[in-house]
């Protein structure tokens, strides 16, 4: 369509991987954004934490940035 020379084999598998590391990059962000509690729960969950000596919220957060670790 243009006058631009095609890609070559080896430039092409170049951007490919670099896009997919674009993307497993932001992954783990949107798994762990669909897994955190709402931002009323994980209040209410501190506030019961606190009344009650325990750590649950940090408990729950903790297992879900395990689960979606940062790359």
């Amino acid at each position: 369509v243009d006058d631009r020379p095609m890609p070559t084999e080896e430039e092409l598998e170049k951007e490919v991987d670099r896009l997919t590391a674009i993307v497993e990059g932001i992954h783990w962000r949107a798994n762990r954004v669909n897994e955190y509690p709402s931002i009323n729960d994980q209040l209410d969950l501190l506030f019961w934490d606190k009344v009650n000596g325990t750590n649950d919220w940090f408990d729950k957060i903790a297992e879900i940035k395990k689960k979606y670790p940062k790359q």
